[in-house]
This record gives structure tokens, sequence and C-alpha cells, in this order.
């Protein structure tokens, strides 16, 4: 038995009808298939009159042997001039669904099978390019879908200038002011502002009497304890101390200063950080020889405003060599010479 598509109708005298496709209103519920028509004929081209027939369509995405999008099957018959009628989408589907197939998505092919009788192994019309798909479907899946909005157009010339308007009409001149009156009196002199910089505030020297120590951890240096009430939230104290210690033998010593506050209990400077001790060198001299020294440092200091604190100045001596020898911080009679804890705002 032979089939004829409409492809071989094309090299025969026999007219076959081909694809018909539905063109339905856009504003209507859009029909989900495609109208099929061929006759169908045997080996010898006579037509195959009211027999079973099952046709296989098959829909390809962008090529001819591209992936299987949709498949369905018709079981039916011809009719007495050989006809076969089918819609496609309305068979029995065996792959996905019609009403998937994204038609704006490139190419589509359709393949065409046919079993006559009652036999089991379809024969393999062709398969050709679906040249255009039927409309309706198409705005369905797409044509109902706006686009991106296009880039912005170049911006165009700008217009010409108008023409000036007329000058209005100058109005009236006001009246004049009243007469000036007459100068007031000088105010009074304002109180004198603060002087700028760092103020001292708080200050001991305790100048009345040599003191000495021979501790090697930080003690009290008598009479230097500082109790002050701060008006800023920031203090800068200056530290310094100078005297003599008796060399008894042949060694190196340090002398160290630290203050403590002892309202809140923070060391505000160290024995190895900020305080800054002269080494005593007693190779060059006699035994019972008396070297000088000298500590000085200076530091800021976050505080309490309207709060009292206590600062108080503490002191150490130590020998390289194991030595106990005293220091001595000796009196003076001004800030410049031996002693001296001051406080600036």
């Amino acid at each position: 038995m032979k089939v004829w598509s409409p492809r071989a109708f094309r090299r025969s005298a026999i007219i076959a009808y081909g694809f018909l496709f539905f063109v339905g209103p856009l504003s209507a519920q859009v029909p989900q298939g495609i109208n099929y028509q061929t006759v169908v004929r045997d080996n010898s081209g006579g037509l195959v009159s009211n027999q079973r027939v099952s046709f296989l369509f098959t829909i390809y995405d962008g090529l001819q042997n591209g992936n299987v999008i949709y498949r369905e099957r018709h079981n039916d018959s011809t009719n007495a001039l050989g006809v076969f009628t089918a819609v496609i989408g309305q068979g029995n589907p065996i792959n996905d669904t019609f009403n998937n197939i994204n038609w704006s998505g490139g190419k589509k092919y359709l393949e065409v099978q046919v079993i006559i009788g009652s036999g089991n192994v379809y024969t393999n019309m062709g398969t050709t390019e679906l040249m255009s798909v039927p409309y309706a479907l198409y705005a369905e899946k797409s044509g109902s879908t706006i686009g991106p909005t296009g880039a912005t157009g170049i911006t165009g010339a700008p217009g010409t200038n108008g023409i000036n308007g007329i000058n209005g009409v100058t109005g009236p001149t006001g009246p004049s002011g009243g007469p000036v009156g007459p100068t007031g009196i000088t105010g009074a002199t304002g109180l004198a502002g603060p002087a700028g910089g760092f103020n001292l505030i708080a200050v001991t020297n305790n100048t009345g009497s040599d003191i000495t120590t021979s501790s090697t951890s930080y003690v009290l240096m008598p009479g230097m304890s500082l109790t002050f009430t701060p008006t800023k939230s920031s203090i800068y104290i200056l530290a310094t101390a100078s005297g003599s210690a008796d060399v008894t033998r042949q060694s190196m010593g340090l002398v160290a200063l630290r203050v403590r506050d002892i309202t809140n209990g923070p060391i505000i400077a160290g024995a190895n950080t900020l305080a800054n001790g002269t080494y005593l060198n007693a190779t060059t001299f006699a035994l019972g020889v008396a070297v000088g020294w000298n500590a000085s440092f200076s530091k800021s200091y976050t505080v309490t405003p309207g709060v009292p604190i206590t600062l108080q100045m503490e002191w150490l001596i130590q020998w390289s060599g194991g030595g106990t020898s005293p220091v001595y911080c000796n009196a003076a009679t001004d800030y410049s010479a031996h002693r001296s804890l001051m406080v600036f705002e």
C-alpha cells in the first residue's frame, strides 16, 4: 500500500488538499488546533476509500530532528474519496500538550507517519517545516506580550529663544523714610573671656624638706599627693623630680617615677613606659661619691567634670648590681627644681 502525502501530490495530476490553518478572531477564545487534510492512495494510485488509518503527527523544535515538543495519534477512516481529515492538537497526545507549544520560539517542523489497516508499523511520510505559524496561536502565546522599552532617543536640538517681552511701566517712587534717630548710649564693657591654651588648676611641690627612698618597687613620694575637682573631661599632667644618690659600689642604677589615680585606681604612667629614668654609672667615680639624677614625664588623662580626684606621685630606685643605697630628692623653693606635680586644663 502507498500513502500519498501533500508533497507527493505536487508531482502528480491528482489534486489533494494540503494544510489548512485555522484563523480565528483574536478577541475570541483561540481554538487549540491546526486543520490537516490529505488523500490516501495505494501503491497503484488507487484511492484508499473507507478504510481505517492511523496518523502519527510529531512537531520538532528548531531542526527536522530537533527536540520533540509535541506528538499525537489520530485513529480514523478515510471517506469514499480517500480523504483523511484531522485537527492537529485534538488527537490522542503522546508527548506534552499542544497548548504548551511556544510558537514564537523559532522554527517548527511537522513529521507525518501513517498505518493503513490493522498494521502496527508506521510509514514515515517525511518532515516539512511549518512555514507560517497560525497567527491566532501565535497571538495567544506571544503576540499579546509587550516588548521591552526601546532605547531613549537622541535629545532634540534646543528650540529658538522667544522674543523678549515689552518692559513694564516703572512704578512710582515710594515715600522717603522718617528722620534718623539719635545715637544710642554705649553699652558696658563685657567680662573678659577665658585665656586660651592650658590653665594650671592644681600643683604641689612639697619643697620644705629632703626625702629619700631605698625601695625597689613604687612607693609614695612624701607630700606628693594632689586632690582637685576638674571642670573639663580631659586634663594634662606634668610630673618632674631630681636629686642625688650615694654610689656605694661600682654599678648602674635607675630612678623612675609614675603617677597613680588613687580615686579610680588606674596607673596613669608606668615605670617602663612614660616615666623617664636617668641611669647612674658609678664606674668613673670613687666609692662614696654622690651623683645626680632626674626623671620626668607628661600625659593627658580623661576624667569626669565636677567629680573630685586624687593623684599621687610615686618613685623607686633599682641598682643593677643589687645594691640598696638610698636615693635622695632634695628640698627646693620653686616648681622648676627637685619635685613637682602639676595639672592643667
